[in-house]
């Protein structure tokens, strides 16, 4: 590979439908994260929730900040909310996408110790989003961004990553053990205590299928063929894990949303072809001499 032709392979091609699937899933899972916060919002969120005494014994410049707005952490959301909107109506896609990358790094600031992993998914999505041009969907015309590249990089590199210490750190992943363990815990599992968990084989399966996935989506993905099986079949993949595990489906609605970036128009033409009805042939008259 020559010099020009990697440079151009940075600048990914964007199609206008996947450029707009992309950005609604991206706002639709972060609008609601923020809109399930309400129900602890005063306890993350407020001078008088979980983080008074650790303010004043350790000063945080964010509540200072919050201190001069009116209305405090309720403005803020309210702002969060109205942002998300703008961005999932197209209405200057990048600028909003910069300030829910605000919102999200300034709750984080408020309060480090309600930090989550999705909240770290949404960092860094959004930040790539303040620089992935959206208004190309409007346009109707494909569009070339080196942030989308970006963006689809640190997609793989996020599978990659875990895997690698998936194997390294955890010996229940080479005994194929490990999808037992955390289905079979109360705490992460919704399924915990079934008896089709400990049937014969089916732990392996599930263990050394999601290392497979996971591990070759970083180097199959790029290949044209298997993009699409992969893409859709990891979106499945964490689809089927927030319906199963507890605690992570937020991370796994995030994931999804990232996946979104190697959609294709074909990609979604053929998934309606699929599952579209075909029309019922009516049966040809039979053309008879009269008697």
């Amino acid at each position: 590979m020559t010099v020009a032709s990697a440079y151009r392979w940075m600048f990914v091609r964007l199609e206008p439908l996947p450029l707009r699937f992309w950005r609604l899933a991206l706002g639709t899972v972060s609008l609601l994260w923020l809109l399930s916060n309400l129900t602890n919002w005063s306890r993350d969120y407020t001078p008088d929730g979980m983080m008074k005494l650790y303010v004043s014994q350790n000063p945080i410049p964010a509540w200072g900040i919050l201190a001069l707005i009116p209305g405090g952490s309720w403005t803020l959301l309210a702002a969060g909310i109205l942002v998300h909107l703008f961005f999932l109506a197209g209405l200057y896609p990048r600028v909003m996408s910069l300030l829910i990358w605000c919102v999200h790094g300034f709750l984080i600031s408020l309060n480090p110790f309600s930090m989550n992993s999705e909240q770290y998914m949404f960092l860094w999505m959004f930040l790539y989003g303040a620089f992935i041009p959206w208004a190309a969907e409007k346009t109707g015309q494909p569009a070339h961004s080196m942030a989308a590249r970006l963006f689809q990089i640190h997609v793989c590199l996020i599978y990659l990553i875990s895997t690698f210490w998936k194997i390294k750190l955890d010996p229940a992943w080479f005994n194929g053990q490990s999808v037992y363990y955390v289905l079979m815990h109360p705490l992460w599992s919704r399924v915990a205590g079934q008896e089709w968990v400990a049937w014969a084989g089916v732990a392996q399966l599930f263990t050394y299928s999601s290392l497979v996935l996971e591990g070759s989506f970083a180097f199959l993905v790029w290949w044209r063929q298997a993009r699409p099986l992969l893409v859709f079949g990891l979106m499945v993949f964490h689809l089927s894990l927030s319906m199963v595990m507890q605690h992570i489906g937020f991370f796994s609605l995030a994931m999804i949303a990232s996946l979104f970036a190697w959609t294709r128009t074909e990609d979604f033409e053929t998934l309606v072809a699929k599952i579209r009805p075909r029309p019922k042939s009516r049966p040809k008259k039979r053309r008879g001499k009269k008697p």
